[in-house]
């Protein structure tokens, strides 16, 4: 799975990175400095799930409609 990890580092992100990487997930990590290209990044990594994780830690979780099919992603998914 593409996941998009939308926040600002703190131990509770850093922690969640580490999760998902540990999980086998492709994570898009995101900061605010990259609000104005968000949009662009998130469709060019064909991501699937969106975590943002607000000020105080607090998360939403978000499925987009879109499908991993890019080759390269395809390939990190089967070498897992």
């Amino acid at each position: 799975e593409v996941v998009s990890l939308d926040g600002d580092y703190s131990p509770a992100s850093v922690a969640l990175l580490v999760a998902l990487i540990d999980r086998g997930t492709i994570v898009v990590p995101l900061t605010k400095a990259a609000e104005a290209q968000r949009d662009e990044f998130l469709e060019i990594a064909e991501v699937e799930t969106i975590i943002k994780l607000d000020e105080h830690d607090r998360w939403t979780f978000e499925r987009t409609q879109r499908t991993a099919v890019n080759p390269l992603t395809v390939g990190l998914r089967q070498s897992g």
